[in-house]
């Protein structure tokens, strides 16, 4: 891990975070998208994957 990124507990509570609010699912989402992945045209599965990254954060 590049040290600018700093110390790695930091690093990897950010990352959690990120996976517990959804926005880790959204990026992927995105970048599924971007890639022109067939799943990314159905907008009900990218409401579940969003939705079951809210469920694990309150869940």
């Amino acid at each position: 891990m590049p040290e600018r990124s700093g110390p790695w507990d930091r690093v990897y509570d950010l990352f959690r975070r990120r996976q517990r609010d959804g926005t880790r699912a959204r990026i992927l989402w995105a970048v599924r998208c971007r890639r022109g992945e067939p799943q990314c045209h159905d907008p009900e599965r990218a409401q579940h994957q969003v939705g079951m990254a809210v469920h694990q954060r309150h869940g």
